[in-house]
């Protein structure tokens, strides 16, 4: 019965095989043996230079009073060597406060009790981008870094 049957390869060589020809055609876009001007880099590669944000400050509205809702203006100064201020995008919130910061410069209503930790974000079309963490403490003005 022995020199009857057929050796079959194992599943998983099947499947490694399968993997492995998905691949080429799928990630490596479409075509075997062609790669996109992007792939082998590490995923921060994008070409062209990511946004510095050298400072995030913020403003109390005037009459501003610690335990009463009030209004911080929120200035991000950026820049981008290849990207002009109209292109850059932005995203970030205060903790407690609203709305989200999504332009520059942005306005928040914080209920001035206590620190209000916040972020901001600024994006390029490069997919570059940029974190800046500050508090914002009741009535204060401030600069971060």
């Amino acid at each position: 019965m022995v020199g009857t049957m057929r050796a079959r390869p194992p599943r998983f060589a099947v499947a490694a095989i399968f993997l492995a020809v998905a691949f080429v055609l799928g990630a490596c876009g479409g075509e075997a043996g062609v790669r996109p001007a992007d792939a082998g880099g590490p995923p921060d590669t994008e070409p062209g230079a990511a946004p510095v944000i050298s400072a995030v400050t913020w403003t109390p509205a005037a009459g501003c009073r610690v335990g009463v809702s009030g209004k911080f203006t929120i200035v991000v100064t950026v820049t981008d060597a290849d990207t002009p201020a109209a292109s850059l995008t932005f995203s970030g919130s205060v903790a407690s406060c609203f709305p989200a910061i999504v332009q520059n410069p942005a306005e928040v209503t914080c209920p001035n009790v206590q620190p209000y930790p916040g972020t901001v974000t600024v994006s390029d079309p490069q997919h570059h981008t940029a974190t800046q963490f500050f508090t914002v403490l009741p009535c204060t003005a401030g600069t971060a870094p």
